[in-house]
């Protein structure tokens, strides 16, 4: 993915991304976070996608500067699974 994602954008940008598979979580769940840096300024965003049972939910944090790291996501992905 990374890969052809760097291929679809201008050679200005910077793209990194970095997909996790997470365990005990619902029943299957990922992170997947990224930054981009457009003429020296990065931005960055972090998603986690759950999975349990028939339920499914996601969330994601886009900011400037670094993305939220994959545990802070994993614990607000924790409340919200609770909440259900």
């Amino acid at each position: 993915v990374n890969t052809e994602l760097k291929q679809q954008v201008q050679a200005a940008i910077n793209l990194a991304v970095a997909n996790t598979a997470v365990t005990g979580i619902g029943d299957k769940a990922a992170v997947v976070s990224g930054t981009a840096t457009i003429q020296g300024q990065t931005i960055g965003i972090s998603g986690i996608y759950v999975l349990k049972g028939a339920k499914f939910f996601a969330f994601q944090d886009l900011k400037l500067g670094t993305p939220p790291s994959a545990a802070a996501m994993e614990a607000e992905a924790q409340q919200a699974l609770g909440r259900l």
